[in-house]
């Protein structure tokens, strides 16, 4: 048949392998997958800056958002301290509120720098030096218990979507200091 109407005659596929250059088919598949990971390297690579570059400015607006809430120290009618056995703050939240405070604030700390949201029973007790064990499991199981943190495995916790959702920790939230012995008042003559 002729070619004008559309319709071409039917060729022998073995005519058409023979004529195919593999040899040039693979040089140009060789180059075009070198390219491809050329390209998501790149991507790669913009995408870790990119990720940076987020979390850099995560901890300046939380610098920031700290700045906001400092309290000037003339108002402060007293050196913080932890909170004894059995006492209450006035909106009713206990020692375990402190601390569980103050872990989240150094569990989202340690995400908004490096990305990781896991932490161990290790990194709390380090954060908490000086503390009594008690305190720091107690704040670590409020932060289970609210649904701020999961615990994945012995000894092993994961900050959850709500927990790395928290606003920063108000500044009068999160002393909590070893006792110190009062200063001596100055005398004026």
């Amino acid at each position: 048949m002729n070619g004008t109407n559309g319709v071409h005659p039917p060729q022998d596929p073995r005519r058409v392998i023979d004529r195919f250059d593999f040899a040039a088919w693979r040089r140009m598949t060789e180059l075009a997958l070198a390219e491809g990971e050329r390209r998501y390297a790149a991507a790669e690579d913009h995408l870790a800056e990119a990720q940076s570059a987020l979390r850099q400015r995560l901890a300046e607006l939380d610098v920031l958002r700290r700045a906001l809430q400092l309290e000037p120290l003339v108002h402060r009618l007293g050196r913080p301290t932890p909170l004894g056995k059995g006492t209450r703050l006035d909106d009713g939240e206990g020692p375990g509120y402190r601390a569980s405070r103050y872990l989240l604030e150094v569990a989202m700390t340690r995400f908004r720098q490096s990305g990781v949201a896991t932490f161990s029973t290790r990194i709390a007790v380090l954060a908490c030096k000086g503390w009594p064990e008690t305190t720091v499991s107690g704040g670590l199981r409020r932060l289970v218990k609210d649904g701020l943190v999961e615990r994945t495995g012995r000894g092993q916790y994961l900050l959850t979507e709500l927990g790395q959702r928290q606003p920063p920790a108000r500044a009068s939230e999160l002393p909590l200091m070893a006792p110190r012995d009062p200063e001596p008042a100055e005398v004026s003559a």
